[in-house]
């Protein structure tokens, strides 16, 4: 579709309806004749708000047929949405926040719902990151003070003792070795107030074997160190001192798990959120530091 949900807002309000329904029949592989615009129009008339008009139509059965065909063009934003659903659901609150890793994507840009009052980013400086990670914090309009503090997240001694009510680590712990993973996770008992949380979220290496398995094996990006299974990041954890409060799947794969096959229809097909973890693509730990 190539356009954001901010153009489509503004063709709305500039009255350009035509122009929406054509490109909505585009998407679901329909032409964009005059009659077949008319009739979309007319299916969807009642419909005011763009988003519940897109929706709509992409809920319809060639709107579901069409996004299953495009599957493999589309998954990376499937991964996205269910973990912009992870974070808006199973995180918990927490005032003074520590984000490990998430200058590319900070927490605040992925649906987390609760007000802080400091987030502090931990992530190389940008020319030190892979190249698909070099953009730093995107503007923060919120509450709370946001702060970028260029360092490497396995190495939290500028950090105070104790002085952390959330770690969050989204996407990140995959790319740094084992051990040095084992030092971030002992960084972060030290950081978190007891009974503070450590929430993070991975790929699951029980389904990324499955996705690099037609081209060779490997792990899903050439910036990745360790891809984890849901047992080894558990030994991990625990090993680190956490209690594991919960545990999720993120973007479930039922197919795929089921098959021992990767298959791309998953990603339309599966739920956001399971509570199968071995299933899922993605993984989510929710973890506590034990009080005193």
């Amino acid at each position: 579709m190539g356009r954001s949900l901010s153009d489509l807002v503004r063709w709305w309000r500039a009255s350009e309806r035509q122009v929406l329904l054509e490109q909505l029949a585009a998407l679901t592989g329909q032409p964009a004749d005059p009659a077949c615009i008319n009739a979309l129009d007319a299916d969807f008339a009642a419909l005011h708000d763009p988003l519940h008009l897109a929706w709509g139509v992409l809920m319809s059965e060639p709107g579901v047929r069409q996004l299953n065909a495009q599957a493999l063009a589309l998954h990376l934003h499937a991964i996205h949405r269910s973990r912009i659903q992870m974070v808006s659901h199973l995180l918990p609150p927490g005032a003074r926040i520590l984000d490990l890793g998430g200058a590319h994507c900070p927490l605040y840009r992925m649906g987390y719902p609760h007000a802080f009052d400091h987030l502090s980013v931990v992530d190389l400086p940008a020319p030190d990151r892979h190249e698909a990670f070099r953009n730093n914090l995107p503007a923060h309009t919120g509450p709370g003070r946001v702060d970028l503090l260029e360092a490497d997240m396995t190495r939290l001694e500028g950090i105070a003792t104790e002085s952390v009510d959330l770690v969050w680590s989204g996407q990140s712990i995959e790319h740094i070795a084992l051990a040095d993973a084992e030092r971030m996770c002992k960084g972060v008992m030290r950081v978190l107030r007891p009974g503070g949380a450590f929430c993070l979220d991975t790929p699951n290496r029980l389904l990324t074997r499955l996705h690099t398995a037609d081209i060779g094996g490997g792990f899903i990006h050439p910036d990745h160190r360790h891809e984890y299974t849901p047992e080894e990041l558990r030994h991990l954890l625990q090993q680190a001192g956490f209690d594991i409060v919960a545990r999720w799947g993120v973007q479930d794969m039922p197919l795929s798990s089921t098959r021992g096959r990767f298959d791309y229809q998953d990603f339309m097909l599966g739920g956001s959120i399971t509570a199968t973890v071995d299933t899922a693509y993605v993984q989510f730990f929710h973890c506590q530091k034990p009080w005193r």
